[in-house]
């Protein structure tokens, strides 16, 4: 898989996730956990298609600096996941909201920057092949 369809992956479950934890109905907090599995794993794949695509064509510092990128927000997703248990989200569900949208934010941003520097360093990857 290509960082590309991977990064798209990850997008779709991204978007299902903002349906899911940003909409008017209450959270439900079973959907979330599996969107966050979900989530989980197209994260590894992303991380995988880094090291195969990336790393394996010579692009050393794009595949450097978006896997520094990944670590970060691997981190906060952690720290958000582990404060914002099924029971959490149950028992606040405004808070919840709030917090969805921070991170739903600096998911996007991810997504959106990433694929600016795919773009960006696209057209050097061909002058390297020729």
């Amino acid at each position: 898989m290509s960082v590309h369809e991977a990064l798209d992956r990850l997008e779709e479950t991204y978007r299902l996730m903002v349906s899911a934890t940003l909409s008017d109905r209450l959270p439900d907090a079973a959907a979330i956990l599996a969107l966050r599995q979900r989530f989980a794993i197209e994260f590894g794949n992303l991380m995988l298609a880094l090291k195969d695509d990336l790393r394996g064509h010579g692009n050393r510092s794009l595949h450097d600096e978006v896997l520094d990128r990944l670590k970060t927000l691997r981190i906060r997703l952690m720290s958000y996941t582990l404060a914002w248990q099924p029971s959490q989200i149950e028992e606040d569900p405004g808070a919840y909201r709030e917090a969805a949208k921070g991170m739903a934010d600096m998911v996007q941003r991810f997504i959106t920057d990433t694929r600016a520097l795919l773009k960006q360093a696209a057209p050097e990857r061909g002058k390297g092949e020729a």
